[in-house]
């Protein structure tokens, strides 16, 4: 926008120029929390984008239960106290857009999956058997994929795993006595291993 005024005795100012700019559009906030949650402490940190007016605040809270956590302005904090963590954030631009608030977990998990049983075990007497383990995580729960089994040290094959089990049928088993392994991680990256006979 161009302007200028002229005063009743015909003198003119020199012409202005000011910019103004419509927006009507709500800033974006996005975060870096780790996807499947972290084993160590770790800094999340929040980044607002808004093409027109540019971003004026961000504010978040975390663990809040019915609307007694108040605000807080800024666009990072730590996660230190494991657990899966409420978090939700939303940013203004400086048009006084707001965003919808929005809301993810943080989960920080430094505890280990536990292994409940491995089977077979004790005398068995034929020799196909159904090789397995059974396994839990109260944290950032199993990755199946990481999930194996071993025979004497070698690694089987033919598996099936999920959440809470890993089964791998197995034919012609040798006599004698033998060691099984299980070797399990959850999402954050903890493993835990046992042996079995």
């Amino acid at each position: 926008i161009v302007y200028h005024s002229v005063d009743n005795a015909g003198n003119a100012e020199a012409d202005k120029t000011v910019h103004a700019k419509l927006d009507t559009t709500n800033p974006v906030t996005t975060d870096d929390i780790p996807a499947g949650g972290s084993k160590i402490d770790f800094t999340v940190n929040l980044g607002c984008t808004d093409a027109l007016s540019g971003c004026n605040r961000t504010y978040y809270r975390v663990d809040d239960a019915g609307d007694t956590v108040p605000w807080t302005e800024g666009n990072s904090f730590n996660i230190t106290t494991e657990g899966n963590h409420k978090v939700e954030y939303f940013s203004v631009d400086n048009a006084s857009n707001r965003e919808a608030g929005k809301t993810t977990s943080a989960v920080l998990d430094k505890t280990a999956p536990s292994i409940s049983s491995i089977a077979p075990s004790g005398t068995i007497i034929t020799t196909a058997a159904n090789v397995s383990a059974y396994f839990s995580d109260g944290g950032s729960g199993i990755d199946s994929a990481s999930a194996s089994l071993t025979w004497d040290g070698t690694v089987l094959t033919g598996c099936t795993a999920s959440a809470s089990s890993i089964s791998c049928p197995q034919t012609g088993l040798p006599q004698g006595s033998h060691t099984i392994g299980v070797s399990v991680a959850d999402s954050a990256g903890n493993v835990t291993t046992s042996l079995g006979t």
